[in-house]
């Protein structure tokens, strides 16, 4: 992630890369964005994930995020970011 933090290649090919961490008890994000970067936490619920993490990915089409997750647990929330993403590309 520091390459990204850092301006590197990667981040000039997206406006906006979303990291999670999922664990047992939680949802760990941190949005990269206009230069910026947002590090929430929310317990283990998609639907609060959801709450939290729309405002970021309404800003934005599809084909200018990456979205960087750990392949353990992970399908609760990758659900919930490809609802909000197809919502968003559908009108």
């Amino acid at each position: 992630m520091s390459s990204i933090l850092k301006g590197g290649a990667l981040m000039n090919n997206y406006k906006i890369v979303v990291g999670v961490d999922v664990s047992k008890n939680s949802f760990t994000a941190t949005v990269l964005y206009d230069n910026k970067k947002e590090t929430f936490e929310v317990k283990s619920d998609p639907v609060e994930f959801e709450m939290k993490i729309k405002p970021f990915l309404k800003k934005f089409k599809q084909s200018d995020m990456l979205i960087i997750m750990d392949h353990t647990g992970g399908v609760k929330i990758m659900l919930c970011l490809n609802k909000i993403i197809r919502r968003n590309n559908n009108g």
